[in-house]
């Protein structure tokens, strides 16, 4: 009888441990989900506002280089002319730019705050690199807050100065785009990513966001009729390079597929748990549908639904970003 009772308290004993070890394994099991998670969140973040303030920063660039320069006094000195319509057109322009650049570079500092789990930092050209990344964000900020002061007509500074800022910010905004790959592969788990590949197709997508979130602040604020025929240039502009992505992607899909040595996580994404995300996300409602909408609303007469397919280009810019980090 003892002996029963014995082995009933140790089996009770044993019992009650092994169901504690597996909720403290499966608690432990989803404290790191959700940590993968806010990194993966983190990572997205950066990716995405830095790569829509670049492109903005670009499209405004293009935009500015093709402004008018008037002498608005009698000195020798000239001026950039800003005048309402201007106004209207290019400041919010940069003025977005500087937003959404300034939350890319937070988003940046948080990613550094976590680099001891996820980023491989046991190198000085790692620490050099960061260092590099964060230093070309806040010099495009600064570029664009500073161009944004002089479109919106807060200050007035020789015209040669603001060219020379706006060139040097075409070419920072860039190397914005290319340190967005250098990002990516400094982190452990995207190591199988081709920087050339992520940096031409972040570099495109980049632009395809700028130009179409430049699209929707010109529809709000109305810069005038003077403008119409730029406007529908933007659009043209911004069905071009959605369709230059569809084609880099269906590259990468073709040689992906053809190629044994493909990593699996990029299979996975193509035809495995992600693809849905993938094929009826990014490709069908990212960039597919977007693009066909530009085409019949630019043959068509749909003013008022004319912004919706910039909404879902910026969507399809967010839904790359996600494929490529929640690839991994």
């Amino acid at each position: 009888m003892r002996g029963d009772v014995t082995i009933f308290v140790w089996g009770h004993a044993l019992s009650s441990y092994v169901t504690k070890t597996l909720k403290i394994k499966q608690l432990i099991g989803i404290s790191l989900d959700l940590k993968n998670l806010m990194n993966s969140m983190l990572v997205i973040s950066y990716l995405f506002f830095c790569g829509i303030g670049s492109g903005t920063f670009l499209v405004n660039a293009i935009l500015s280089f093709n402004s008018p320069i008037e002498a608005v006094s009698r000195s020798l000195h000239r001026f950039i002319y800003t005048g309402e319509s201007y106004k209207r057109m290019i400041g919010p322009g940069f003025v977005a730019g500087s937003v959404t650049l300034g939350l890319g570079f937070i988003f940046f500092i948080f990613n550094v705050a976590q680099a001891a789990d996820v980023i491989i930092l046991n190198t000085n050209d790692k620490r050099f690199e960061l260092v590099m990344i964060a230093m070309v964000l806040v010099a495009l900020f600064c570029l664009s807050t500073f161009l944004a002061s002089v479109w919106m007509g807060a200050i007035r500074p020789n015209a040669v100065l603001i060219r020379v800022a706006t060139g040097i910010g075409v070419l920072l905004s860039f190397i914005v785009s290319a340190n967005m790959s250098l990002f990516i592969n400094s982190i452990a788990s995207f190591e199988y990513w081709n920087p050339a590949f992520i940096t031409l197709l972040f570099t495109i997508a980049s632009l395809s966001a700028g130009s179409a979130l430049v699209y929707i602040l010109s529809h709000f604020s109305r810069p005038g009729k003077s403008f119409d025929l730029l406007l529908r240039n933007l659009m043209s502009f911004n069905t071009l390079l959605v369709i230059v992505e569809i084609i880099v992607l269906g590259i990468f899909v073709l040689v992906s597929t053809n190629n044994s040595q493909t990593p699996e996580v990029i299979t996975k994404l193509i035809f495995g748990d992600h693809s849905i995300l993938f094929w009826v996300g990014l490709i069908a409602v990212g960039l597919l549908l977007p693009a066909i909408l530009n085409l019949v609303f630019q043959w068509g007469n749909a003013k008022k639904f004319e912004i919706v397919p910039s909404f879902l280009v910026i969507a399809g810019d967010l839904l790359l970003k996600i494929c490529v980090v929640m690839g991994a």
